[in-house]
């Protein structure tokens, strides 16, 4: 399941799609991201929250590590964001340091302060979203808009985990056995992610073709989604899965054509670790202005605009 097998993978809710043009402008699609806790004033990380228009997270810390004479592995985030788009995210530099990168039309210092701790992968709480789709050829389904709402979606890996080859690319990296080397490089822990995403989508491919993605059947590994008790699917590695019965059935048979990626995984050291079924937004609501439809949400940590609003539109991006 590549990038254009993502676009296959089955929807959820079965109601007619409307075209809509994605990403036209950077506006048209903001993101704001929210850390489970707020940096202060002492410590030796400098933590800088940073809007960036048209650049890749890799590029900012490209420009942050040779701003502060560092080396990039002395900057952290908690997650990538989208190149094509106006994104406010959080960086923590390791620097004695207050002083900070001068504003570009690219990337600009929105709020500072200092932490202990360095900002690791995964510390935040989730992420806000304003996104405006444009050129609508019809009213958008009010049925499917209330149902993503009221029920969520699959909480599908998008396209972005799996675009520019990354996944051909990861599998030609494991079946180079280069995991097994002692010293690791900066591009392994994205081969891992794209690996176990293209599994976990696999079973959610599965459950949702089963119609039974948002509820808990025999032998479930249960987690928490906005306060309920939801279906968990497996982000793959080493350790048993606590997917047991008819669940566990079902998630062994997902996976079964990709042994070799399992197992893979597991002699690459990575645990076995579990991710929702279920992708719920919380305060979602929209706007429509002739053919335009402007939509506000929230995603917990890890979850995609994308995956989210593919069960009521056809994206097609613009030329942003």
């Amino acid at each position: 399941m590549g990038c254009s097998a993502f676009s296959v993978a089955p929807l959820a809710h079965s109601l007619p799609l409307v075209r809509a043009v994605f990403k036209q402008q950077p506006d048209d699609f903001q993101v704001r991201e929210q850390l489970d806790f707020l940096p202060g004033n002492v410590g030796e990380h400098l933590y800088l929250q940073i809007e960036k228009v048209r650049m890749e997270t890799v590029q900012v810390v490209q420009r942050l590590a040779q701003f502060y004479g560092v080396q990039p592995l002395d900057i952290g985030y908690a997650g990538l964001k989208d190149r094509r788009a106006r994104a406010r995210q959080w960086f923590s530099i390791r620097t004695p340091s207050d002083l900070a990168p001068a504003a570009t039309d690219s990337m600009r210092v929105v709020g500072r302060g200092r932490h202990g701790v360095k900002l690791r992968r995964g510390r935040h709480l989730g992420n806000q979203f304003v996104v405006r789709l444009r050129d609508i050829a019809q009213a958008a389904s009010r049925e499917a808009l209330v149902r993503i709402a009221e029920r969520g979606a699959p909480n599908y890996f998008g396209p972005q985990r799996f675009a520019a080859n990354s996944l051909q690319r990861a599998q030609r990296w494991l079946r180079r056995g280069q995991y097994a080397r002692r010293r690791r490089f900066a591009g392994q822990s994205w081969h891992l992610s794209v690996l176990r995403s293209l599994l976990f989508n696999q079973v959610l491919s599965h459950r949702v073709a089963a119609e039974n993605w948002r509820r808990l059947i025999e032998g479930d590994a249960a987690v928490l989604c906005g306060g309920a008790s939801v279906p968990s699917g497996p982000l793959w590695g080493r350790g048993r899965s606590p997917a047991l019965g008819k669940a566990g059935e079902l998630e062994r048979r997902a996976v079964a054509s990709h042994r070799d990626i399992c197992q893979g995984l597991e002699r690459a050291g990575v645990r076995h670790h579990r991710r929702a079924l279920v992708l719920r937004p919380e305060a979602f609501s929209w706007e429509c202005r002739g053919r335009e439809i402007t939509l506000a949400f929230s995603l917990p940590a890890g979850g995609y605009a994308t995956s989210l609003l593919r069960e009521a539109f056809v994206l097609v991006e613009g030329n942003t």
